[in-house]
């Protein structure tokens, strides 16, 4: 995850493994990153990587409701 300023600024970045390790495509699964930082987050991007460090494609398909929140 990469947490981004208001003015485009790259803060900080973190990274978390998934609960389930292996998915069969369309299946789900759920993740927590938690990153301390210093400022205003007002954009993150999410990216996912296999096990060989190569990016996979991923289709967002959260609601409204389950957007990241601030702890």
């Amino acid at each position: 995850m990469f947490l981004f300023a208001g003015d485009g600024s790259f803060l900080t970045s973190g990274r978390a493994l998934l609960e389930t390790p292996t998915l069969d495509p369309g299946a789900e699964s759920s993740f927590a990153v938690a990153i301390p930082v210093n400022g205003t987050v007002a954009r993150y991007r999410v990216s996912f990587r296999d096990s060989a460090n190569r990016p996979i494609a991923h289709l967002d398909r959260r609601n409204g409701a389950r957007l990241a929140r601030h702890q």
